[in-house]
């Protein structure tokens, strides 16, 4: 005859968390190896393993207290819970994968807890689990808020920093490149790949067309560009720096940009040449600022100036007596006739070519050829043919430049 089997004796709540506390080694053991290696950013490379250790245990000792004593996590094992939060935004831990180490931690808890579940009371055990969902849902809550509050300032402190490098290496000093690099790194930027300096903006007191302009260009480079992009201000203007080999691309993407109807009609950008790293992009921050200046004197407003495209102008900028000269000896004579500097402006813009130059100014080709020809005899400096038509070519672009804003 069997005899009947004897249930086990029955505990109460206290007791079945001193039971599990006792067992806390393990229990703290098991939630480090299902988080160490297994979640992105849990690793040797981010931190150490004994430091995951000195954070799952006394946050786990924290809630299996709340469920001894039937309660809400205290302020400071809620703090302790919030430093954790600052430790991983800093680390760079994903936000998803510290989410997921506390519910792992929770999961293994409630395991332990539900081992004794035919020595508690139903209601007992009902009570023991609804305290261990408020415990974990308090205790995370701290993490993420001081987090996502670690997190803003990161950005904020990295934009500064970003902000400033910009502008150093934009400027005329030399960086040393080493610092570079180190910057570089600490704002999430690989300093050993190309970028293209960007100069953007408008005419003075057009601050918010350019703020405007850098949210749609950012938005239109970014998915082409092959790392974080820089912004900076220099000279009264942005400066971006663009992680991509290609200006021609990125200047197609900027003009993109500037096409949206919402732009403004005085906002244009300059777009320097590709340098090989971060160190020498200085250089492609002149071409930027020299191109910009370009399309500002000649009203290039809504275009994206590209360097190469504009290499005349530049030159005439930096050498203005010569500029000037130019202007004066070749276009001082025509100065009393502006129907053949018209006329002139006509004929280089329609490829030199009277017939569609006379029907650009609705006059007879006769007329196109008489002004060009009293243009040459006014200016009267032996230089026929194409050299003749070069320097006035480039004898009127200096004077745009020379009459131009800025």
């Amino acid at each position: 005859m069997d005899l009947p089997q004897k249930s086990p004796p029955r505990l109460d709540l206290p007791a079945v968390a001193a039971a599990i506390l006792a067992d806390f080694d393990r229990l703290s053991t098991r939630v480090r190896d299902a988080v160490w290696r297994q979640l992105p950013g849990y690793e040797d490379t981010v931190m150490r393993r004994a430091d995951l250790d000195q954070t799952v245990r006394p946050n786990l000792r924290a809630a299996l207290a709340a469920l001894a004593e039937e309660r809400r996590p205290r302020p400071d094992e809620l703090r302790t819970a919030a430093r954790l939060g600052e430790q991983r935004a800093l680390q760079g831990v994903p936000l998803e994968a510290v989410d997921a180490s506390w519910r792992t931690a929770e999961r293994t808890v409630v395991d332990a807890l539900l081992m004794y579940a035919d020595r508690l009371p139903p209601a007992v055990l009902r009570r023991a689990t609804a305290t261990l969902a408020a415990a974990f849902d308090d205790l995370v809550r701290a993490t993420t808020e001081t987090y996502h509050r670690t997190r803003v300032e990161v950005t904020e402190r990295f934009e500064w920093t970003a902000s400033d490098l910009v502008s150093r290496l934009a400027g005329t000093e030399r960086v040393d490149p080493q610092e570079v690099a180190s910057v570089a790194r600490a704002v999430e930027v690989d300093p050993d790949q190309p970028f293209v300096a960007v100069a953007l903006g408008a005419p003075p007191a057009a601050g918010l067309a350019v703020r405007q302009m850098y949210r749609h260009a950012v938005a239109s480079i970014a998915p082409q560009a092959s790392g974080r992009i820089l912004s900076g201000t220099h000279r009264g203007h942005v400066m971006l720096l663009v992680p991509i080999a290609d200006e021609r691309a990125l200047a197609g993407m900027l003009q993109r940009a500037l096409d949206r109807q919402e732009v403004a009609a005085t906002v244009l950008a300059g777009v320097g040449e590709p340098q090989p790293d971060l160190a020498g992009v200085g250089t492609s921050c002149g071409q930027a600022d020299a191109a910009f200046d370009v399309g500002l004197r000649t009203g290039a407003y809504r275009r994206a100036v590209r360097y190469a495209d504009v290499l005349v102008e530049v030159l005439l900028l930096r050498n203005r007596t010569v500029a000037r000269r130019l202007v004066d000896t070749r276009l001082g004579p025509l100065a009393a006739r502006p129907q053949f500097l018209v006329t002139l402006r006509a004929y280089l813009a329609n490829g030199q070519s009277v017939r569609r130059t006379a029907e650009a100014l609705g006059v007879h080709q006769n007329t196109v050829a008489y002004r060009l020809g009293r243009a040459r005899e006014l200016v009267g400096d032996g230089r026929d043919g194409l050299d003749g038509l070069l320097d006035l070519a480039v004898a009127l672009k200096a004077r745009d430049l020379l009459d131009g804003a800025g």
